[in-house]
């Protein structure tokens, strides 16, 4: 409700055409839902813990979640120095992004505690959860080599984290994260569909995994989709005070629409900002096979009214999650149903995709006999 409020105060009000007032109107909003988001939140600890109700006290981490969503708002409004993007408000720094670090931290060690005090209240032991403090690079390669005492690790970080993990570990790892996604927009498309379509892959949270970082568009439909890619995403955003994207042109593209010469990496990087390489194919088949050079395995989609090219794409492409006529964004455990997920496996095995609870449960054999011998 707040945000919502912030908006609609944003577009209508003549005030907001001066940086400063929009920069105090955010803080403003940001102060106001940090504090709701800790009074909901003490409030629930203390029902929760009175009523012997661990969901509800669990559910106070929403909260506090919030709270530093909040905060994080409230650092880049305050450090940005340039008009606030609501969809994307620390896109213009690193200092945000530290400070959003160490508000993260805060929350993590706030988060333990709440769920320890949850584990005691159902009678299991507290220190069945552990928060490891040594983040040094040593300390993780002590991780990656618990053999004996680690059963599993899970990499949550950048690419670099990731193949050092996959390539060094000696006790089991799951690759998860690094997402370069691709929407291939067909010959038989709905080139409005296919606008949104990429419009929220792209644009809803540039910075995430399942965002969208590369457009494949065949050649019979792209003298009419790309300039109306650029003009929604380029110059429709401009004009809306957004953050345009900047669109990565490889040579056929680039005689169609003007933008950046798309450069020798622009196809193989994951580029988590308002960013999209654009290139375009002859054929489906084309498309398959770019997908198969450079994707990363994550999620990859297809915009098509013709069903048996649709069928292909989705029999061919190597990825966790394959879409037709659908964004990428939806590759999250709780929009899979799974629940909170631990994180999005690029893998086959053992889990692969959103991994919720029952991705990370293994299982045994029990077998009862009654003195039987092979």
């Amino acid at each position: 409700l707040i945000e919502l409020l912030a908006r609609l105060f944003i577009r209508n009000s003549r005030h907001m055409d001066d940086p400063r007032v929009r920069t105090a109107y955010g803080m403003l909003c940001s102060a106001v839902a940090i504090t709701l988001n800790i009074l909901l939140a003490a409030a629930k600890f203390v029902v929760g813990t009175l009523a012997g109700s661990v969901s509800i006290t669990a559910d106070a981490m929403n909260n506090l979640s919030d709270v530093g969503s909040g905060a994080l708002t409230l650092v880049g409004f305050r450090l940005s120095g340039k008009k606030p993007d609501l969809e994307h408000p620390f896109g213009h720094g690193r200092i945000e992004y530290v400070m959003g670090l160490v508000i993260a931290g805060l929350i993590l060690y706030a988060g333990v505690d709440a769920l320890r005090g949850a584990l005691a209240q159902c009678g299991l032991p507290a220190d069945a959860l552990g928060l490891v403090e040594d983040t040094t690079r040593a300390g993780a390669r002590e991780l990656m080599h618990g053999v004996g005492y680690i059963d599993l690790l899970i990499p949550r970080g950048g690419a670099g984290l990731i193949r050092a993990c996959v390539e060094s570990a000696t006790v089991p790892c799951i690759e998860t994260g690094t997402g370069i996604c691709h929407v291939y927009v067909d010959k038989d498309t709905d080139l409005k569909k296919a606008l949104n379509i990429i419009e929220n892959a792209k644009t809803s949270r540039p910075s995430v995994c399942n965002a969208e970082e590369v457009a494949l568009v065949h050649r019979d439909v792209a003298g009419a989709f790309l300039p109306r890619l650029k003009a929604r995403l380029v110059d429709a955003r401009a004009a809306a005070g957004k953050i345009p994207v900047e669109l990565r042109l490889d040579a056929a593209a680039q005689a169609i629409i003007p933008g950046t010469p798309a450069g020798e990496r622009d196809f193989d990087t994951e580029f988590l900002d308002y960013i999209l390489a654009v290139k375009v194919v002859s054929d489906a088949d084309e498309a398959i096979r770019h997908i198969a050079a450079h994707s990363t395995h994550h999620s990859d989609a297809i915009v098509t009214e013709n069903a048996q090219t649709a069928e292909r794409f989705t029999r061919l492409v190597d990825s966790a999650a394959v879409y037709v006529n659908a964004s990428t964004r939806f590759t999250d455990g709780g929009e899979f149903g799974l629940g909170c997920e631990m994180g999005i496996s690029t893998q086959k095995l053992h889990a692969r995709g959103p991994m919720g609870l029952r991705e990370l449960t293994t299982y045994k054999y029990i077998v009862t006999g009654d003195g039987q011998t092979r």
